[in-house]
């Protein structure tokens, strides 16, 4: 799998990586299987950048990759997820990161990316809330997802660390399915 660095952090990332937005919440033991069953193989295949989010299911989809990544050695797999932007204050989103790294069984993340623009934080504390997860070490890399040109920039401005743009594509299904 060719891998491409992760902003200007030095660390090299499969230029694919497997997403977990549609697993659901309260599912059955086999749908979450079927999802594990899926993410090994993609691991199989060099694709060991795994990416979820706290909104995933309200956490459904952090506690199934969480129970996939006990079985790998933890070195070998780069660990994205995302908060929530509504935590508004250090103390809320050092709280919503405890509870994912609980969930994802880690004691860091890879990377933290702060879901979309927060509508009632500004990017000033966000950023610096931020930097305060690096220097705990429940971090090494932060970052934004969503987020326009403009609005990278600014919270760029606003770190001591480096921050990344994560883009996604998404896959819909044709009418025809």
């Amino acid at each position: 799998m060719r891998k491409v660095e992760l902003g200007k952090t030095g660390e090299k990332i499969p230029i694919l990586g497997q997403g977990t937005w549609g697993i659901k919440s309260r599912k059955g033991k086999d749908y979450y299987e079927s999802w594990k069953k899926s993410l090994r193989r993609g691991i199989e295949l060099g694709l060991t950048h795994i990416d979820t989010a706290e909104f995933y299911g309200f956490g459904t989809s952090e506690k199934v990759v969480g129970e996939l990544i006990s079985e790998y050695n933890r070195d070998d797999l780069f660990i994205t997820t995302k908060l929530y932007p509504m935590h508004v204050s250090l103390k809320t989103m050092k709280k919503a990161a405890n509870k994912s790294l609980k969930r994802l069984g880690i004691s860091n993340f890879d990377l933290y990316l702060i879901h979309f623009p927060s509508p009632i934080t500004s990017m000033k504390k966000q950023m610096k809330i931020l930097d305060h997860l690096v220097k705990e070490g429940m971090t090494r890399y932060v970052g934004v997802s969503n987020y326009s040109v403009d609005q990278f920039k600014e919270g760029l401005s606003f770190l001591n660390t480096d921050l990344v743009q994560i883009n996604y594509a998404q896959t819909l299904p044709s009418k025809n399915i």
